[in-house]
């Protein structure tokens, strides 16, 4: 695997100890693993299988990995069907999704990432409540600049490119971090408030998402909150391309 990949995956993404709850967790790991097996030539798997894969990786991951990110996890998915973590087996399954885990957390590459940042935090002193601000405040305008050039050109926010190293980076990869960076901008007063029929259609292009990822009823909430905001970023980013036309 790639050292410079992997230390930015665990740069830019995010823990999934830092998740709100374990439904959002889950349905980022259906998404990911849904891509994976798109990319391995998979399909029609039963949706009782993928419910309990997706649960049981989830567990797996807060018990024994939590911090793992979402962008490491979609790149030991990567490595795990091109066989460079188990060149015997590269179908996506729940078992061998344990086992990349497993030889992911323990990979070379990714100890010699972990040991220097470990040596980097030795050196450093402990971030205090305005630099971890300012770091997520960078986080989230640096992002909000990329998803603003790659708007430009398409239109949208998410790239759907079924090929997953093919996607560009500039796109979201989640609703969850569109969210994120929407109530961000929200919170500091920087995206008005939405009118009520922008709200509505938000809702309903969120029911949509739900509806098209059969998404679980413990999930549906928290699933609906992400796509709306998600939307509501779009339209804004929209809203601001009209006005610098």
């Amino acid at each position: 695997m790639n050292e410079q990949t992997l230390r930015k995956a665990m740069q830019e993404g995010y823990q999934f100890s830092s998740y709100t709850s374990e439904s959002q967790i889950e349905e980022v790991i259906r998404w990911k693993i849904c891509d994976a097996m798109k990319l391995r030539g998979q399909s029609n798997m039963d949706e009782s299988m993928i419910v309990a894969m997706c649960r049981k990786t989830a567990e797996v991951l807060l018990r024994d990995y939590p911090s793992m990110t979402d962008k490491e996890f979609e790149i030991m998915l990567e490595a795990g069907i091109s066989g460079e973590l188990t060149p015997k087996e590269t179908w996506v399954s729940g078992a061998v999704i344990l086992q990349w885990m497993r030889l992911y957390y323990r990979h070379t590459s990714r100890i010699s990432i972990i040991d220097e940042q470990n040596e980097e935090e030795q050196k450093s002193h402990r971030m205090t409540k305005a630099e971890v601000d300012e770091k997520n405040r960078a986080a989230c305008e640096n992002k909000l600049r990329e998803v603003y050039a790659y708007y430009k050109k398409v239109g949208d926010i998410f790239d759907e490119n079924e090929i997953i190293k093919n996607r560009d980076p500039r796109a979201f990869a989640t609703p969850q971090f569109a969210a994120v960076v929407y109530n961000y901008y929200r919170a500091e007063g920087k995206i008005p408030e939405p009118d009520e029929s922008r709200i509505q259609a938000a809702n309903q292009y969120a029911t949509e998402k739900v509806l098209e990822a059969r998404t679980r009823n413990e999930w549906v909430k928290s699933a609906m909150e992400d796509w709306r905001d998600a939307f509501l970023l779009r339209e804004y980013l929209g809203d601001a391309m009209k006005r610098t036309a």
